[in-house]
């Protein structure tokens, strides 16, 4: 069976991610991620780096949302600060124009000089998947931090994420306050007119952002909790 599309690429990315980066802490999971040749290959490990803990485990020993999150964090890592924008591009054109036999066509500082906006999107599924709330909202915090406050050599970064989460959209007002105030929340704020919040129902876009308030309105992720604590109290009289 062929790999699905999207997993093969986000695998291509974090192969070409660990190239570069060797080793990385990721504070938030408290883990430490490394890589090793070995005579099979390359081998990638976690280890702990809190104080009361010791331990060095393969990276497919680990959980579910360390599986998840360690290499998504190297990928953020990578094209926040590693990426090669002319390289890269350089390297998708010839390939392109070799296997359509326009190679004679193909002038690199031209080709590359005519683009004036480069971007990299970054499109991010669920990333919560099997995360506490804390490491949700400490992702989010990295996430930002390096996409949006980092400065990047030649080009600029979004981020498109599906979730469910309640803490990540909750969490987003937070950022967007610490912009208003003009501070920080562990590196990270987000400027309202830089996010966009959408929810999908019945087929339909609804816009979740509340610019008149300078907030997200998380009232559809906070109506199913109150109405199980409605539900209670019924039963509980």
């Amino acid at each position: 069976m062929p790999m699905n599309f999207f997993l093969e690429e986000t695998f291509n990315d974090f192969s070409i991610s660990s190239e570069s980066i060797n080793e990385l802490n990721i504070d938030y999971l408290g883990v430490k991620y490394f890589s090793k040749e070995s005579s099979s290959g390359v081998k990638y490990f976690i280890e702990s780096i809190r104080e009361d803990e010791n331990y060095t485990i393969n990276l497919e020993d680990a959980s579910s949302g360390t599986q998840t999150i360690v290499p998504l964090s190297v990928i953020i890592e990578y094209f926040s600060k590693y990426y090669d924008f002319t390289s890269r591009f350089n390297k998708i054109i010839f390939n392109y124009m070799s296997q359509s036999d326009n190679l004679k066509d193909f002038r690199a500082d031209q080709n590359i000089g005519d683009i004036n906006c480069r971007n990299i999107h970054l499109h991010i599924e669920e990333p919560e998947l099997s995360l506490y709330p804390e490491s949700q909202r400490n992702l989010i915090n990295f996430m930002v931090n390096r996409c949006f406050i980092q400065e990047h050599k030649d080009y600029t970064m979004t981020v498109m994420m599906a979730t469910h989460s309640p803490y990540i959209i909750n969490h987003l007002n937070l950022l967007i306050m610490a912009d208003r105030k003009n501070t920080f929340e562990e590196n990270a704020r987000l400027r309202l007119e830089n996010v966009e919040v959408y929810e999908i129902i019945d087929g339909y876009l609804n816009n979740l952002k509340r610019e008149e308030k300078f907030l997200i309105d998380t009232t559809p992720l906070s109506d199913p909790i109150s109405n199980i604590y409605e539900r209670y109290n019924q039963l509980n009289q």
